[in-house]
């Protein structure tokens, strides 16, 4: 797994989510920190893809929560 320097991978994410409606921002990332680019890469990936669904929830007042007992 390669690391890759975070404002680096925060910019490629932002360029291949363009034409969605999400705000992306590196103001406060130090220029020196690295990550695991592969797994940020699948997990920003998932959390992104979920964002719009997330978000037409909200707009219609809905709640998802989780079945089964509490």
């Amino acid at each position: 797994m390669a690391d890759v320097v975070a404002v680096d991978w925060l910019r490629l994410l932002a360029h291949r989510y363009a034409h969605e409606d999400i705000r992306f921002t590196a103001e406060s990332l130090d220029k020196a920190v690295k990550l695991p680019a592969d797994l940020f890469k699948s997990v920003a990936e998932n959390l992104l893809q979920n964002a719009p669904e997330k978000r037409r929830m909200e707009r219609i007042g809905t709640i998802a929560r989780p079945s089964g007992p509490r």
